[in-house]
């Protein structure tokens, strides 16, 4: 998988995500607490409660066309190996193009969140 259709996905996922979340959902964002490797306070579990709860599953299923099997995670994080997406199944971990992106690029973070929000209008720092 190229770095250009990975980036693809990630602004699809980004933009589907703020127009799919409620604005509940997104004022719970807060980059203060944000943590994007625990179940409460990654992206979608600070929006719904849990990364793995049902509304959680139903947003990314929205928002992302593809999920990345978590044994590809540090991989991806560390880029030893191409990405690769595959289809939600069984009790393995998938991960949303933005979450890998959240956890890749930590210093995008802030602009996400802020974006999201509706804190500001610029499209975040990296994905514009």
């Amino acid at each position: 998988m190229t770095k250009k259709y990975f980036k693809e996905q990630t602004i699809k996922e980004l933009k589907a995500l703020k127009k799919y979340a409620t604005k509940k959902e997104l004022s719970k964002l807060d980059f203060i607490t944000f943590h994007p490797g625990k179940n409460k306070s990654c992206l979608y579990g600070q929006m719904t409660g849990h990364c793995r709860n049902k509304r959680a599953m139903n947003l990314i299923d929205k928002c992302c066309d593809f999920k990345l099997d978590e044994s590809l995670l540090n991989s991806v994080i560390e880029k030893r190996i191409p990405i690769d997406g595959g289809p939600r199944m069984g009790t393995k971990l998938y991960y949303s193009f933005l979450e890998i992106h959240i956890m890749k690029y930590r210093n995008h973070n802030k602009n996400i969140l802020a974006w999201l929000k509706g804190e500001t209008s610029k499209f975040p720092i990296g994905l514009s």
